[in-house]
């Protein structure tokens, strides 16, 4: 049975390693325990205006990778929901910002989901998943320097510590 530290690092290292892989930044990334969340990604808000439905569209994709991990790395899926209602939230004010219609906003967060999937599944970046899961369990908080140093580890090791 995996702990519930476990559980959160998986959760929040998704979410890490799928701003890593879509190319935007984080402040922080922790499984410390913060009001109501057992875990949380600082992003950075700074954006291009001009990139609103892009960025709105990789946002939700971090949004969705918690929840997205926890399946791939966890036995519980009926726990892993519980963690990502917020997540879920963030998705759908995200895509109601970007998007003007609710049936873009369906068609785009089935979208989300496959395409955080697929990302996630590709073994570079589940062996990043790892890497960033026992380094969250270790250190609690990660910056985003240190996410990156792990990321450029992971690859010159291909996922071998």
């Amino acid at each position: 049975m995996i702990s519930s530290l476990e559980r959160t690092a998986y959760h929040e290292a998704g979410h890490a390693a799928c701003s890593l892989r879509l190319g935007l930044l984080f402040d922080v990334v922790s499984v410390k325990p913060e009001g109501n969340t057992l875990g949380h990604i600082m992003m950075d808000d700074v954006f291009d205006i001009r990139q609103k439905r892009a960025n709105a569209t990789k946002r939700s994709m971090i949004a969705y990778a918690g929840f997205a991990s926890e399946i791939l790395f966890c036995e519980d899926a009926d726990e892993s929901l519980d963690g990502a209602s917020s997540d879920f939230g963030q998705i759908v004010d995200e895509l109601m910002n970007a998007f003007e219609n609710s049936a873009d906003v369906d068609r785009r967060i089935d979208q989300i989901a496959v395409n955080t999937y697929r990302l996630l599944r590709r073994s570079s970046t589940l062996a990043l998943v790892t890497a960033l899961a026992n380094a969250l369990i270790e250190k609690e908080t990660l910056t985003f320097d240190e996410a990156i140093e792990i990321a450029i580890t992971t690859a010159e090791t291909g996922g071998v510590a």
